[in-house]
């Protein structure tokens, strides 16, 4: 088969999946509060959720790729297509929230196959066009993630059980296209025996060979990470209970978010760079988000809402802008090792936030607390996203003492895998 068919099978595959995953957002937390029983109970139960999913795809993300360099890739890209199939029918079918949790559970783990999709497309396309093309992996799945709330909210008014369905039917279709068409990448001879030790997804934490600006930039990463898991958990939520918003209204809440974060990304961010340089752009993004953030938790009207996205859509170059800084701190030669660190501490802020997250929205909506304030979770957003701020301003200065400016840098392949994981994390099954 033609590479070019080949990868334009993988392209099609993550998009469909990422429809799927879109679709069940903006009905999720209407699922979880028929079993919970109120939206405080709500909001603690979604965060937990979607940190059972984050905790499963960091335990079994190491351990899938292991796998699929001694096996291939194809077996471990449909196993997850037919795990992620079963978890959407086990969630629309589920009549209480220990098997949602299960379902979440195995949604994680399946969800894991991405390492494998990744390693396919590495396999088949040249070094010198993978940047590129990972960059379209990444607009893929971001497409399908902006088109999936959107419908998911129409059919989420219809019945709230009703996306699930599509979303299994999504992936489906998606895992018969695989076992039809997609052909194996990895060549017997090119496989290796396996070393569990790789697989270890606290190896990258062991390594000390970092410097103390990638340690103040992972570490603000890990805090960006968990403020943006944490909005994006009480999003749904927040504008039930604030604005009285029905799943259709969230649903396209959601896609023109992902609408305005497609166009920052393709046009802002190498518009900003250019004036300013990584450095500036990465400290102009955090300071816009911590302001929509902070708008967020104040907004009474759905124009509001709109209006915030509208004006600080220049917060989205956030996350290319860290990558591009982060990669500047290893030789060619260490940024996979580098690559392993940053993609571990973004699935432990996608952990951490979510349950942040729903905690704090949990709190501020107690009918029997002292406080009344749905947008609150937002706050904690923003200063978590101030403290990252922090971090990022010493690490430039340390950067600018070593080297004398902030000069830019090719990413390459790492900016590309960490883009995704900065802009859809807490947007799994």
């Amino acid at each position: 088969m033609p590479r070019n068919v080949r990868e334009a099978l993988i392209l099609l595959v993550l998009l469909l999946d990422a429809l799927g995953c879109g679709v069940v957002t903006p009905v999720l937390p209407t699922l979880v509060l028929g079993l919970s029983g109120n939206e405080a109970a709500a909001g603690r139960d979604i965060g937990l959720l979607n940190a059972t999913y984050a905790a499963a795809l960091f335990l079994f993300s190491p351990i899938q790729g292991r796998l699929s360099d001694r096996f291939g890739r194809r077996p471990f890209i449909l196993l997850g297509l037919m795990g992620g199939l079963a978890h959407y029918v086990t969630a629309a079918l589920t009549p209480s929230l220990w098997l949602l949790f299960a379902a979440r559970l195995l949604g994680g783990l399946c969800g894991a196959n991405a390492a494998a999709a990744n390693a396919y497309m590495a396999d088949i396309v040249p070094p010198d066009r993978r940047t590129a093309m990972f960059g379209c992996m990444g607009a893929a799945f971001g497409l399908g993630l902006g088109l999936g709330p959107g419908l998911g909210g129409l059919l989420g008014g219809l019945d709230p059980r009703l996306p699930f369905w599509m979303a299994a039917a999504l992936t489906g279709t998606t895992a018969i296209l695989g076992w039809v068409l997609l052909p194996e990448s990895l060549q017997p001879a090119a496989r290796r025996t396996l070393d569990w030790t790789a697989a270890n997804p606290l190896a990258p934490f062991l390594s000390r060979r970092q410097t103390a600006t990638a340690h103040d930039l992972l570490a603000g990463i890990f805090l960006y990470v968990a403020g943006q898991t944490a909005l994006q958990t009480t999003w749904v939520l927040f504008l039930r209970q604030s604005l009285g918003w029905g799943a259709a209204e969230v649903g396209l809440s959601l896609t023109v978010l992902g609408l305005v974060w497609g166009v920052a990304q393709l046009g802002l961010t190498p518009l900003v760079t250019r004036h300013l340089g990584d450095g500036r752009a990465l400290l102009l993004g955090l300071t816009m988000t911590i302001v929509a953030y902070t708008l967020y938790g104040f907004v009474q009207e759905g124009w509001q809402l709109y209006a915030i996205m509208a004006g600080t859509a220049v917060a989205f170059v956030t996350g290319p802008t860290a990558q591009g800084v982060l990669s500047r701190q290893a030789p060619p030669g260490r940024q996979g090792e580098l690559q392993g660190l940053a993609t571990s501490i973004t699935s432990l802020g996608a952990i951490a936030g979510p349950i942040l997250g729903g905690a704090s929205f949990s709190y501020l909506t107690d009918p029997e607390g002292s406080m009344a304030l749905p947008g609150g979770a937002f706050l904690v957003s923003a200063l978590l996203s101030l403290m990252t701020l922090g971090f990022a301003i010493r690490a430039l200065s340390r950067e600018r003492r070593q080297q004398g400016g902030m000069a830019g840098g090719d990413g390459g392949l790492m900016e590309v895998r960490l883009a995704s994981a900065l802009d859809h994390n807490g947007n799994g099954r």
